[in-house]
Formats: structure tokens, sequence, C-alpha cells
């Protein structure tokens, strides 16, 4: 079994911030990166120095891949070679990879990390076995009670 500190991809991407948790970023600028893998979470750094990763900038923070999504960005006609990864609280970046055989490679391992947590796989089987359960009838459903009739009482005077 491989080690979970092992990096499972590593190399240079360029990267921009689109989305910062659903608000357009600050600073939307490319930026080239020295890119590792690990762990389901994405680090970029400026360099790798004596095995140790510099970080790109003072609030530079991994990327979390749970329940993120990875797509190839189409639709991005300035720059060759991009993907776009969107993450679970709606942060979304754009990466640039130096070459075709590198982008393939990012994709293929970044999907494989993009799963989704134990705890939400375990919820989305609750729902598909909460649909297989027979429902009790709603009241709706029901046929209507038919009204009791009370005696009418007459007065006497």
């Amino acid at each position: 079994m491989a080690d979970n500190l092992e990096a499972s991809k590593e190399g240079i991407l360029y990267c921009k911030t689109v989305l910062k948790e659903g608000r357009r970023a600050a600073d939307r600028s490319w930026r080239g990166a020295w890119a590792v893998l690990r762990r389901g979470a994405l680090f970029l750094g400026k360099e790798k120095k004596h095995g140790l990763l510099i970080p790109l900038s003072c609030d530079s923070f991994p990327i979390n891949l749970q329940n993120a999504e990875v797509e190839l960005a189409n639709d991005y006609i300035k720059k060759p070679r991009v993907f776009k990864l969107t993450t679970a609280n709606q942060s979304e970046f754009l990466f640039q990879a130096p070459d075709l055989q590198s982008l393939a490679e990012w994709l293929d391992v970044l999907n494989e990390n993009c799963i989704t947590s134990p705890i939400e796989q375990d919820n989305q089987q609750l729902i598909i076995n909460k649909k297989e359960i027979p429902q009790r009838k709603s009241i709706s459903s029901l046929p209507p009670i038919p009204p009791t009739h009370r005696g009418t009482t007459s007065q006497q005077e």
C-alpha cells in the first residue's frame, strides 16, 4: 500500500483563481506554480527546495479535492491545454498544463482524487435506500370518512 504522505503527482502548472468561495477572486492573474497532489488535496508552491514546497503566497492554501469537479475548459480560448477545477465550496481554478501528455495525466489523477467523502457516499446510499422502502400512504389519499348524522331534537314549548 502506498504511503499517504507520498505525492500522487507533482509538476509545473500555470494557475489562475477565478472564484474564491463563489465570489470573484481579487487576483485573477496567471502564475506559474509547482503543484503537488497529495491525500486528496492540491498544494501549489513557488518551487520545491530540499524536498519542501515553498508556498505561492502567504495566504496560499491547499485546494481540497473532496467532492470537487475537474474538466477540460473547452470554453476557455485564451490559452491552450487548460482545465477547470471547481471545489465543493464553489471556488474555481483554471490550470494550464505545459504539454498535452501532462494535461492528460493531471486530468486522470485529479479525477481519481475528486471522490466523494465516505460520509457523502453513506448519505447518498441512505437516500437510495429510503426510496426503495414503501412509504405509508398520506392521509389525503385515503377515502373520505362519511359524515355522521346526529338526530335533531325538536324544542317543545
